[in-house]
C-alpha cells in the first residue's frame, strides 16, 4: 500500500462570477521516503493541492488516504512549511519550535530534547533565545522546517519553502534540505515554481496543466545524489520540464 494514495480529487472554489475548477481528476501516490515535486504554471493548483494533502481545504471530491486513512482535517502527522516561515515574533526560536509539541502528551524533557535535536538538524544551535526579527530570512526559513519536523511527521509537505530567497541561500537551503530528507528518511512533497530546485531534490516531478489542473505528465529524475546541475543529464530533464510547461527550448 503507498503512504499517500490521492484517487480522482477535483476541487472547485466559487467566485463571483460562479464556480471555478482548481483541480480535476488527480490521482498520485507517495511511497515511502520518496521526493516528489509538483511544477505548473500559476493557478494551475499546486497549492491546493498541497492543502488538500495537508487537510486544509475539506471540501472536494474524490478521495486522499494518507497511511490507509481519509484526510479529512490536518494531523501532526503531516508537517506544512509556507513559503512565508509564519513564526510568532513575541517568541523565541526555541519557543517557536516547541509550539509543534507543546499539546503532546510527552514529558517536558522529553519535548526539550526533540526541539534541541530539531534546531540542531538544521544548523540553528547558539540561537535558540533568539528572537526572530535577529535572524536572517533563511534561518527564519531553516527554523520553520525545524518546527515542522518536532512533531515527527510522517510526510512533509513544502509549499515555496525557498521561494523568498536571494539565490545564494535558495541553493544552500536545497542542499540543506536534501541533507534533512537522507538523514530522517521522511518523505516529502515540493510545490515550486523553481524547475532547478524540483530536479535537484526529487526523485519524481509531477506537470499540472494550466487550470483546471490535471496531472500533465510525470517526469522521473534518474539521476545519482547529489546532483550536479551543470550536467548533460541534468539541462535535458530541465528542458524536457521547460517544453512540458509549453516554453520551448530554454
Amino acid at each position: 500500500m503507498s503512504l499517500l494514495a490521492i484517487e480522482n480529487v477535483s476541487k472547485r472554489f466559487q467566485s463571483s462570477s460562479g464556480a471555478v475548477t482548481a483541480l480535476e481528476n488527480v490521482s498520485l501516490s507517495l511511497d515511502a521516503n520518496e521526493f516528489v515535486g509538483i511544477v505548473g504554471r500559476s493557478g494551475c493548483g499546486k497549492s491546493t493541492l498541497l492543502r488538500l494533502i495537508g487537510g486544509l481545504e475539506p471540501a472536494f471530491d474524490g478521495r486522499i488516504r494518507f497511511e490507509g486513512h481519509d484526510v479529512k482535517t490536518p494531523g501532526l502527522d503531516r508537517g506544512i512549511v509556507f513559503q512565508e516561515h509564519r513564526l510568532f515574533p513575541w517568541l523565541t526560536i526555541s519557543q517557536n519550535v516547541g509550539i509543534s509539541v507543546h499539546e503532546a502528551p510527552s514529558p517536558a524533557a522529553e519535548k526539550r530534547r526533540r526541539v534541541a535535536e530539531n534546531i540542531a538538524l538544521v544548523g540553528l544551535e547558539g540561537f535558540e533565545d533568539a528572537f526572530p526579527h535577529q535572524l536572517s530570512g533563511g534561518m527564519l526559513q531553516r527554523a520553520a522546517i525545524a518546527r515542522a519536523l518536532t512533531a515527527r511527521p510522517q510526510l512533509l509537505l513544502l509549499d515555496e519553502p525557498f521561494g523568498a530567497l536571494d539565490a545564494f541561500n535558495k541553493i544552500y537551503l536545497q542542499q540543506e534540505l536534501q541533507r534533512i530528507w537522507t538523514q530522517q528518511n521522511i518523505p516529502m512533497i515540493l510545490v515550486t515554481h523553481d524547475l532547478e530546485e524540483a530536479i535537484f531534490l526529487c526523485d519524481r516531478i509531477v506537470v499540472l496543466s494550466p487550470r483546471p489542473g490535471r496531472i500533465q505528465t510525470i517526469v522521473n529524475v534518474d539521476l545519482p545524489r547529489p546532483r550536479d546541475r551543470t550536467s548533460p543529464a541534468f539541462t535535458a530533464i530541465r528542458k524536457q520540464l521547460l517544453e512540458e510547461l509549453g516554453f520551448g527550448v530554454a
